[in-house]
């Protein structure tokens, strides 16, 4: 009697352990047989020591490497991005996505050397309104200029007021009805329409 009834424990603990494998790979199925992270996970939370746990541990391994990998891609071009745009708020906008990564320093001290630097905007702001407040005096120094050339210009030998002409005496007379004469200061002509006789006696 001994004897079978070691038999038959025997055989009810193979019966028990060939339901638990049963279970194991059905649940192990279900999950997907290890071909994604959270599956693998809940698998290796049922069954620690289960019969595909070692397999489920190199997956998992494999698909956190992948995500690490994909991750530092990412990054990457998270990083190379703000570097294209290179501003404070895209330097800023990376370290609130990668607090820990691999640029944090750089972006860092980017920040900093732009928060340094003069804002154009600004710059040209001042540069309009110091045009503006000059403005004002470049006319009066105009004005000033302008006056004082005059002061020191030489009389013409012409008025508008004198009715002949009086030209050199070492230059002839011209023969014409029509004599244009021109002044020695410059900038200063006369027009004056006279008879070649007029001219002439006056220029006697």
């Amino acid at each position: 009697m001994a004897a079978l009834g070691a038999a038959e424990l025997e055989e009810q603990a193979k019966a028990r352990r060939a339901e638990l494998e049963r279970a194991d790979t059905a649940y192990w199925k279900e999950m997907g047989e290890g071909n994604n992270e959270r599956g693998i996970r809940f698998y290796l939370e049922r069954y620690p020591d289960g019969r595909y746990a070692e397999v489920a541990r190199e997956n998992l391994e494999i698909l956190e490497q992948r995500k690490r990998n994909q991750t530092s891609a990412n990054e990457s071009q998270a990083w190379n991005d703000a570097v294209r745009t290179n501003t404070e708020q895209s330097y800023q906008a990376y370290l609130t996505r990668y607090p820990t990564g691999s640029y944090t320093n750089e972006a860092a001290a980017r920040i900093k050397e732009l928060r340094a630097r003069p804002d154009p905007a600004i710059e040209q702001a001042r540069a309009e309104e110091d045009a503006l407040n000059m403005a004002p005096l470049a006319r009066r120094l105009s004005n000033s200029t302008s006056a004082e050339c005059l002061s020191h210009r030489k009389p013409s030998r012409f008025h508008p007021s004198r009715l002949h002409c009086n030209p050199p005496k070492d230059v002839a007379a011209p023969r014409g009805p029509l004599l244009e004469c021109v002044s020695l200061a410059p900038a200063a002509r006369c027009a004056a329409t006279r008879t070649r006789q007029a001219c002439r006696s006056r220029a006697t």
